[in-house]
């Protein structure tokens, strides 16, 4: 193989390896953005604070799922 080979092969490593983190760190922000969180979404519920609709849609739905 010669010199330019290995590094065009070198460069696509490289930026596979860019992508897979930006991709991971890209998924780890948007986790740490979500405004509706499962703790928040389970006290609304505990603490009744869900309006009866949505309770109703909820179980509609739950009733609904294989």
């Amino acid at each position: 193989m010669n010199l330019r080979r290995i590094r065009v092969i070198l460069l696509f490593f490289a930026l596979v390896l860019a992508n897979v983190l930006l991709l991971g760190s890209i998924e780890e922000r948007v986790l740490q953005i979500n405004c509706f969180s499962y703790e928040t979404s389970y006290a609304n519920l505990r603490n009744h604070q869900v309006s009866e609709e949505i309770l109703a849609e909820f179980w509609e739905a739950a009733d609904s799922e294989p």
